[in-house]
């Protein structure tokens, strides 16, 4: 938000039945403005042309991701800074992504939002 507040996503499990039930988080997504957390860690920073993210093997190192649109505004194409090719999207004419054709999703937003 603008004025800095945090908004948080967190999946929580319960374990164990009737008084014994306890609660467990198992996941937690932090959105602070463009910068995203996941489990208190730097997860990506969504930029306009697409998203950075942390190197899955240098964590110090960050990896552009460039998103490719087509003329609605729907994300057809991630691809990392080298060109290569990360995530391909096919969509149906009402908006449902083709599972088919389309790779497995590593960008959530996909889906223009108006």
């Amino acid at each position: 938000m603008a004025d800095g507040s945090l908004l948080q996503r967190k999946i929580i499990v319960i374990e164990g039945q009737g008084e014994d039930a306890e609660e467990k988080e198992i996941d937690r997504l932090d959105y602070q403005g463009e910068f995203l957390f996941q489990d208190d860690r730097l997860s990506k920073i969504i930029t306009e042309e697409g998203y950075v993210s942390p190197s899955e093997t240098n964590k110090k190192k960050l990896i552009y991701y460039y998103v490719v649109s087509d003329h609605l505004g729907h994300s057809r194409v991630v691809l990392d800074e080298k060109e290569n090719v990360v995530q391909t999207t096919s969509y149906y004419p009402y908006g449902l992504p083709i599972t088919d054709l389309s790779s497995e999703t590593k960008y959530n937003y996909l889906y223009p939002v108006k």
